[in-house]
């Protein structure tokens, strides 16, 4: 389709899943550097199977590093045929370079597997810049006339174009991508312009890195979304999108906004396991539908339907899925596996409601720049963070989420008080660890929170 998709409450999920979608468990990795041609780690593992995901598979697939290693810039007029072993296949490059690295080459992937990703068809390259003391192709375009690309959850067919750009003072990759896929159904997608930006703490051996998104993602049924990144509130400046590895699949926070026609999807990172979707059906600035779930939930049965009936937090598929009743609220706070955390804990940590071997992760990490005291609200039960003197955000305890900024408070100012208890009889406790600058809090309720980057050893009180 070449109209934009209207986004509703009934397909956010499967729209999503086709620009940001994964398969499998969630909290695989991939190596999203275009400069690194490593795999993931386990053929096992989640994958990210949406157009972002795709540019960065394809990126590694593609070998782009070992394509500049394959030639090294050859002199002028110097002829290339170089064979270079995949983990299994190979891919062969061909054809002649200027003396400068710059030209175009031609390279045939002949089943060349790349971690769990194979590749098989032939590609040309044209390289417009060139680094020689690296080796690195520093602006290349890959232009694909048809190849086979398989790998856990997806197996398809494509054309187009990769342009991968790498600036190696500024520790900067950007993978430009055209491509249209089809898979065995004949079921079409398409990138048109699909920028990927990502900025290291070191390109040539990335650990931590932030990334932006930007551009245009079709879908044969639905219609088209355009893609846009946003920094999440206090975790500047590292956003829009936060990534603590190299090789994770989802980010640690961060917001990826999709707009189609007067109707868009927010979703916000809550982890590398699970997000949280908003819909605004038809754009006037209201959430219609709000949903956590697992970054691999998205374009299933799980992800069909993000209304909450009963308005109990948990959205309808979800509980018609794990056998609850989207149509009463009285399973929101029942413990149906019996494993000590009610249904909407269980819903809100992106673990199995219905199976007592699935349980939420007893540490969940929150990020807020900047702040210097922490505090407990009586009347809410919300904890304040405080950014400045009397000012702040609130943390809820049991979403784990920033809510509303504030004003006008108290600041506790002390550094003994490492025990507080709020008007309902939940007891907060801070504790030092083996590291002086990471700390936790920790509820009566039950539950954990990690404070990390504290300066010094003291984070102030409670």
């Amino acid at each position: 389709m070449t109209t934009a998709a209207t986004v509703s409450a009934t397909n956010a999920g499967a729209i999503s899943a086709n620009v940001v979608g994964a398969s499998g468990a969630a909290g695989g990795s991939i190596v999203v550097s275009a400069v690194s041609a490593q795999g993931d780690t386990s053929a096992s593992s989640s994958q990210p199977t949406g157009a972002t995901g795709l540019s960065r598979r394809l990126s590694a697939a593609l070998r782009t590093n070992d394509l500049g290693r394959s030639y090294g810039g050859a002199l002028a007029g110097a002829a290339v045929n170089t064979t270079t072993p995949c983990d299994s296949g190979s891919m062969q490059v061909t054809g002649t370079t200027a003396d400068n690295g710059t030209g175009t080459l031609n390279v045939a992937y002949n089943e060349c597997r790349t971690g769990s990703d194979t590749i098989n068809g032939p590609a040309t390259i044209r390289i417009d810049s060139f680094d020689q003391a690296n080796n690195v192709i520093t602006d290349g375009t890959l232009t694909i006339t048809r190849v086979n690309f398989s790998g856990p959850g997806l197996n398809f067919g494509l054309t187009g174009t990769l342009r991968s750009q790498i600036n190696v003072s500024a520790a900067s990759t950007t993978l430009t991508t055209n491509i249209v896929t089809q898979d065995g159904a004949g079921h079409q997608t398409r990138t048109q312009d699909l920028v990927v930006t990502n900025v290291y703490d070191d390109v040539k051996a990335p650990t931590f890195f932030t990334e932006s998104i930007s551009g245009r993602v079709f879908d044969g049924t639905q219609g088209y979304v355009d893609v846009s990144t946003q920094t999440a509130p206090f975790t500047a400046p590292w956003g829009p999108l936060y990534f603590a590895t190299s090789t994770q699949s989802f980010p640690d926070w961060g917001i990826i906004t999709l707009t189609g026609a007067a109707s868009s999807v927010k979703i916000t990172s809550k982890g590398t396991n699970v997000a949280k979707l908003e819909v605004d059906s038809n754009g006037d600035g209201i959430v219609d539908a709000t949903a956590h779930m697992p970054w691999s939930d998205f374009n299933t049965a799980v992800g069909a339907d993000l209304a909450d009936n009963d308005g109990d937090g948990m959205h309808n598929s979800f509980e018609t899925f794990y056998g609850l009743n989207p149509n009463s609220a009285a399973d929101k706070n029942t413990d149906a596996d019996g494993d000590g955390f009610s249904n909407y804990t269980e819903y809100l940590a992106g673990t199995n409601p219905a199976s007592n071997g699935s349980v939420p992760s007893p540490v969940r990490h929150i990020w807020v720049t900047g702040n210097h005291d922490l505090a407990v609200d009586p009347a809410t039960g919300l904890i304040q963070i405080f950014i400045g003197s009397g000012s702040g955000v609130t943390l809820d305890p049991v979403t784990l989420e920033l809510g509303q900024t504030f004003s006008g408070a108290t600041e506790p100012n002390t550094t003994n008080q490492t025990s507080v208890t709020d008007a309902q009889g939940r007891t907060f406790t801070l504790t030092p660890t083996a590291t002086p600058t990471s700390w936790t809090i920790t509820s009566s309720a039950g539950g954990t929170l990690t404070l990390t980057g504290i300066a010094g050893t003291n984070p102030g009180s409670l």
